[in-house]
C-alpha cells in the first residue's frame, strides 16, 4: 500500500458529484476566457448538455458498478465565436480507471484536441445514433467516448478495446466532407483524431496496446500487494514501448502515453533502485525527449 499512497498526490482528482452515469462519470467545463457577444448562459447550457450526453448515454452492453466507472474531466475552451451558434475551440480530455483492489485511480488517457469546430444552440439536446452523423459536436464527443472506453478495455484484457476502437472508427467514417479537413488535421501534423485512430487500429501498434495491458493489469493492479513486482513489470512495458518507438519514432500513441503517465512513472520509481531509475530515465529520454528533464528528479 506504500506505493499506492505515494501515487495518490499525482493521480487525477476527480469530482464524483455526478453519479447518475453508465460507464462514464465525467465533469465538464466550458471556458470562454474572453468577453464576447454570446450570452454566457449558452455555455452553461453547453456544459450541461455535454455532461448529460457523456454520463447518461449507455455506450456498451456491459454492466458497470459505480466504483468501476471511468472518471475524468472534459475542458472545452472556446477560442473563437464564429457566429451566435457556431464556435471553434480546444477540447482537453483526461480519463482514469480504478486501480484494482484500491479506491484510487490511474490516468489512462490525457489528450488535447487543438481544433474543434461545432454548432450549438442553448438547450440543444445531444443524442448518439450509431452510423449516423447528426452534427460535429455529437460526433466528436462520441468518438472520444469510445476512445476512452477502448483504452480502458485494453488495460483490462489483451486487445480488449478492439470493438470500441472500431466504433470510434465507424464514427470517423460517417463524417461528411465539410469536416474531413478538421478530422484529418493536415495543418496539425500527426496529432489529430485521424492519427490517434490510425495508430490505435494499425497492426504495427499491437505491441503498444499489449504493453498497455501489461502495464495496468499485470503491473499497476499489483501495486497494493507486490510493489517490487509491479515496478519490474512496468519497466518491462517501457522496454516494449521503446521497441515500438525505435521502429516508429514520434508516433502519436507513444507521445500520448508519455503525456498520460509521466507523473505516475516518477512516483512509481522515485524509491526504486539505481539501475531501475537509470533505465527509466534512458527510455523516457527516447520516448519523449522534450519532457525527459522531468525525470531528473529520480536522480541515481
Amino acid at each position: 500500500m506504500i506505493l499506492l499512497k505515494k501515487i495518490i498526490p499525482i493521480l487525477l482528482i476527480i469530482n464524483s458529484s455526478h453519479l447518475f452515469g453508465q460507464e462514464l462519470n465525467f465533469t465538464v467545463t466550458v471556458a470562454n476566457p474572453q468577453a464576447r457577444a454570446v450570452d454566457p448562459k449558452v455555455f452553461k447550457s453547453l456544459e450541461t448538455s455535454i455532461r448529460d450526453f457523456f454520463n447518461n448515454t449507455k455506450w456498451t452492453e456491459d454492466v458497470f458498478e459505480t466504483q468501476e466507472r471511468l472518471t475524468g474531466n472534459i475542458l472545452l475552451t472556446i477560442k473563437e465565436e464564429l457566429s451566435t451558434i457556431a464556435f471553434r475551440g480546444e477540447l482537453s480530455i483526461t480519463a482514469a480507471r480504478p486501480i484494482y483492489g484500491s479506491d484510487i485511480s490511474t490516468p489512462v488517457l490525457v489528450y488535447l484536441d487543438k481544433d474543434f469546430t461545432f454548432a450549438y444552440e442553448q438547450f440543444q439536446p445531444l443524442q448518439y445514433a450509431k452510423n449516423v452523423f447528426s452534427d460535429n459536436l455529437t460526433a466528436v464527443l462520441s468518438y472520444y467516448a469510445y476512445c476512452i472506453l477502448a483504452t480502458d478495455y485494453d488495460s483490462f484484457a489483451s486487445g480488449g478495446g478492439e470493438p470500441h476502437w472500431q466504433l470510434a472508427q465507424d464514427i470517423a467514417n460517417t463524417v461528411p466532407s465539410d469536416y474531413k479537413a478538421e478530422w484529418q488535421g493536415k495543418n496539425l501534423g500527426n496529432t489529430t483524431r485521424y492519427w490517434l485512430m490510425e495508430n490505435a487500429t494499425a497492426p504495427r501498434f499491437r505491441a503498444y496496446r499489449q504493453a498497455m495491458y501489461d502495464y495496468h493489469r499485470l503491473g499497476l493492479d499489483l501495486a497494493g500487494t507486490n510493489v517490487e513486482k509491479c515496478k519490474g513489470i512496468v519497466l518491462q512495458t517501457l522496454e516494449k514501448l521503446k521497441e515500438v518507438n525505435d521502429v516508429y519514432p514520434n508516433a502519436l500513441l507513444v507521445r500520448v502515453f508519455s503525456n498520460t503517465k509521466t507523473s505516475e512513472l516518477i512516483e512509481i520509481f522515485k524509491n526504486a533502485g539505481r539501475e531501475q531509475k537509470q533505465r527509466v530515465m534512458q527510455i523516457m529520454s527516447k520516448l519523449d525527449p522534450a519532457n525527459s528533464g522531468k525525470f531528473a528528479v529520480l536522480g541515481y
